[in-house]
């Protein structure tokens, strides 16, 4: 495993403990899900081509610097989106309101 390859799954193991920790043991699944994937892909694809994911897009973004631009603003775009989701879906804050006889 290569050392950017190291850190991004380092990472995403830090998520899984960080939603663990917070009690959000199904965003933990999600997550070590995730990552279980990434390295799988990782894997296979080192072993077909010799060359990591971030080497093949890097050297995509070499040959068609448009595209892969493209490509890494969709996946920014996507980021921002899940995370504005996640934001939306926070209830409205409960006030403490006191209950009056009539």
């Amino acid at each position: 495993m290569s050392a950017d390859a190291f850190i991004v799954m380092t990472v995403c193991f830090l998520l899984v403990f960080a939603f663990l920790f917070a009690g959000l043991a199904d965003w933990a699944l999600f997550l070590l899900a995730f990552t279980f994937l990434l390295g799988l892909a990782e894997w296979i694809v080192v072993k077909k081509t010799g060359k990591t994911l971030s080497r093949r897009f890097g050297e995509f973004r070499a040959r068609h610097p448009l595209y892969a631009n493209i490509l890494l603003i969709l996946l920014l775009a996507a980021a921002i989106a899940l995370v504005l989701h996640l934001i939306a879906m926070t209830p409205p804050a409960i006030v403490d309101t006191p209950v009056t006889d009539l």
